[in-house]
C-alpha cells in the first residue's frame, strides 16, 4: 500500500518538467467503448469499471441530457433515474453500486443507488449541506459528494452517510471537488487557490494529513481516483484552458498515460487488478470512452 503519509515527499521525486514525464513501464490493450445514445464531443463523456468487467458510462445525447449506461457482456443498458431529465453516474463499486445523482421535478438535485437493475432513492444524502452530486462510491457503500453551503459561496467534499461523514475545504479555497475516496479514508480531488489556479489533491481521513499535488510545469492539475492500493489516476493541462492529459501515480512515481492516437485523454478510473477507464479525444474530433486493461493481466 502507498502510505498517504508517503506523499509528502512527492513533490521531491517527480520530474521537474512535463517534457520529463516519463512513460509508463506497463503496457495496455485499449478498448474502446460508446454508448449507442451518446452524441457529444465536448468533452463530458465520463467511462469507469469496476474488476468485474461493468463499464458504467456517462455521456451527453443530441439534446443536450445527461445520461448513464452500463455495459455487461457487450449488451448496453440505461440506468437512468426513472422520470429524470438528467442522470449522473459514478464508478461501480466491487458490488455493482453506482450512485446516480438526478435533476428532480422540484429543480434539486437527489441521490440513487442503482444496483442489478434496482434504485435505492436517499433521501438528504448530505444533512445540513446543499447536496451537488455524488463522484464516486467505494466498496463500502461510502458515497463521495460535491456539496456547498446554504449560500453557495463555499463548496466542499463530503463522503459518507447521513450517521458518519466527513466534511473538506481544502485550507484557503472556496471551491473543493472530491472525486473519490477509497476504503482506507484515503480521497482525492481537485481545489482551486485564491489565484483561480486548479490544483490537486489527496486527504487522508484517519490522519488528517493533506497534500496538494501538481503535475510540474501543468496550468492546472485533478486527481481522479484511488484504489485501495493507493494508487492515482487523474489529469493536467498544459497549458490554461487546454486539452486534458492523463497521469498515473504508482508508488511515489509519475507517468504519462496515453491512448495510441489520441489527442487528449480524461482518466477517471483505476481498479485493484490496475484497469485504467477514462475518455479520449480522437482525430475524428469525438471523445470516445476506453477500458485499458494491463497486458499481463488479461
Amino acid at each position: 500500500m502507498l502510505m498517504v503519509a508517503s506523499l509528502f515527499v512527492l513533490a521531491g521525486v517527480v520530474p521537474t518538467a512535463l517534457a520529463s514525464l516519463p512513460a509508463p513501464t506497463q503496457r495496455y490493450t485499449f478498448k474502446t467503448v460508446d454508448a449507442p445514445g451518446d452524441a457529444t464531443a465536448t468533452g463530458f463523456l465520463l467511462t469507469w469499471v469496476n474488476d468485474s468487467g461493468l463499464v458504467i458510462q456517462q455521456y451527453i445525447d443530441a439534446n443536450g441530457f445527461f445520461h448513464t449506461a452500463a455495459l455487461l457482456h457487450n449488451v448496453w443498458t440505461v440506468i437512468d433515474v426513472p422520470g429524470a431529465a438528467n442522470t449522473g453516474a459514478t464508478n461501480p463499486n466491487s458490488q455493482g453500486q453506482v450512485a446516480l445523482s438526478y435533476w428532480g421535478a422540484d429543480n434539486v438535485y437527489h441521490l440513487a443507488i442503482w444496483q442489478k437493475g434496482h434504485y435505492t432513492y436517499v433521501t438528504d444524502p448530505c444533512p445540513g449541506y446543499v447536496f451537488w452530486g455524488a463522484n464516486g462510491i467505494n466498496d463500502l457503500g461510502q458515497v463521495t459528494s460535491l456539496v456547498s453551503d446554504a449560500t453557495y459561496t463555499t463548496f466542499l467534499a463530503y463522503v459518507g452517510d447521513s450517521k458518519h461523514h466527513t466534511v473538506l475545504a481544502y485550507p484557503g479555497s472556496t471551491f473543493t471537488c472530491p472525486f473519490m475516496t477509497n476504503d482506507r479514508g484515503v480521497m482525492v480531488g481537485d481545489y482551486y487557490d485564491s489565484a483561480g489556479v486548479q490544483h490537486g489533491f489527496v486527504y487522508d481521513i484517519q490522519s488528517g494529513m493533506q497534500l496538494s499535488v501538481d503535475v510540474p510545469g501543468g496550468a492546472g492539475t485533478i486527481l481522479a481516483d484511488v484504489n485501495n492500493e493507493g494508487e492515482i489516476v487523474g489529469n493536467y493541462f498544459r497549458e490554461s484552458g487546454g486539452n486534458a492529459f492523463g497521469v498515473v501515480i504508482q508508488r511515489l512515481n509519475l507517468t504519462a498515460f496515453d491512448v495510441p492516437g489520441s489527442e487528449a485523454v480524461t482518466l477517471s478510473f483505476i481498479t485493484a487488478n490496475h484497469t485504467i477507464a477514462g475518455s479520449y479525444l480522437a482525430t475524428d474530433g469525438k471523445n470516445h470512452g476506453f477500458v485499458a486493461t494491463p497486458v499481463d493481466r488479461e
